[in-house]
């Protein structure tokens, strides 16, 4: 299967309507062809969609091939960010689909290092709480690989 890979200019938002955009526009067409989306790319457009409160987004994100635990570059998942945002719909969503709690940024911040230090109750007890299978994993950070051109 073909991997889609986001043009530059796309991941620096200078797009009309960003990766959401992007996604609707160039992504959905492609996938119906069976091409996935990119793993250098998820982590970051998860991320993207999670500090917009965009559900649907991660969503289609998923439909679409991709995997909405993976971190960022730098560590930070899309759980890092909504934890941030204290959406707990959308922390629901990413423990179902295995996103792990323990999973440290680039700064040593877990996601119950957030909720706590931010003060999310909810999200905080569902921590406490939540039966995790028994293939939960930490995901690792995203490599940026380079295609050689023929």
């Amino acid at each position: 299967m073909e991997q889609i890979q986001i043009p530059r200019f796309i991941r620096e938002r200078s797009f009309v309507g960003g990766y959401y955009g992007w996604l609707c526009v160039v992504v959905g067409p492609l996938a119906s062809y069976g091409a996935t989306l990119s793993l250098g790319d998820v982590g970051k457009l998860s991320c993207i969609a999670t500090e917009q409160k965009n559900l649907n987004l991660l969503k289609k994100i998923i439909l679409h091939g991709g995997d909405v635990t993976r971190a960022r570059s730098d560590g930070y998942t899309a759980l890092h960010a909504v934890v941030c945002e204290g959406n707990i719909e959308i922390v629901k969503f990413l423990l179902d689909k295995g996103t792990h709690i323990d999973q440290k940024d680039h700064h040593g911040w877990t996601s119950r290092d957030l909720a706590d230090q931010q003060g999310h109750k909810d999200i905080q007890n569902l921590f406490l709480t939540f039966k995790f299978t028994d293939d939960h994993q930490f995901t690792r950070p995203e490599t940026r690989t380079t295609r050689a051109d023929p």
